[in-house]
């Protein structure tokens, strides 16, 4: 039972921690409209303080039923039956650490890409340009420090090393950024592969 209880927090954290992004990948990968992007944009500003917001609705209502704290647990003589709520709505703030990085990464996504929205209808583009294409080839799970290695003449071995250290130091951030990636950037198509020529290879 217990393992079943830290495996349900652990996806309850993932879930809380991929939301924006998820929200930013499904805009890019199916090249939705720039007003549907911005829309998705100011969800994720909504959510990244939502915990904010809510912390700000326990203390008023707590300060509307008369409620009185003792060190975090509020009781309220005028309601009773919402104790429990008002005390976890005054603990959401807390949640800040998963939204913040979550919204961020989600509008980075979907700036960036609302940005090449633009860039393609001020240029009569048929599509708006990708930026970063993960690479096919050479990777070792979905081609990202592969496209990061080509595209800035870092040595491939050296950016691997680099994603794994920055994954031990930050464990939570950096695999939900790998994998955000991995969902909103699609794999270079073949016809646009000329650099694989000269891709590092160490």
């Amino acid at each position: 039972m217990h393992y079943l209880l830290d495996l349900f927090s652990i996806l309850c954290i993932g879930a809380f921690l991929f939301f924006a992004p998820a929200l930013a990948a499904i805009a890019i990968r199916r090249s939705l409209s720039a007003s549907w992007h911005v829309i998705f944009l100011v969800l994720c500003i909504l959510y990244a303080f939502a915990p904010l917001l809510l912390g700000a609705t326990g203390l008023q209502l707590a300060e509307q039923f008369n409620c009185t704290v003792d060190i975090t647990i509020y009781t309220c003589v005028d309601a009773p039956q919402y104790e429990d709520w008002i005390t976890g709505l005054t603990f959401a703030p807390w949640g800040l650490i998963l939204t913040i990085p979550s919204g961020a990464f989600g509008a980075t996504g979907l700036l960036v890409s609302l940005n090449a929205i633009q860039k393609a209808e001020r240029y009569q583009l048929e599509r708006p340009p990708v930026y970063f294409y993960r690479n096919p080839r050479r990777k070792a799970i979905a081609g990202i420090c592969s496209a990061i290695a080509q595209s800035s003449n870092f040595p491939l071995l050296g950016v691997r090393a680099a994603a794994i250290f920055s994954m031990v130091w930050a464990p939570m951030i950096i695999p939900a950024l790998y994998v955000w990636i991995w969902l909103a950037f699609p794999l270079r198509p073949e016809s646009t592969d000329h650099g694989d020529n000269h891709e590092p290879t160490n």
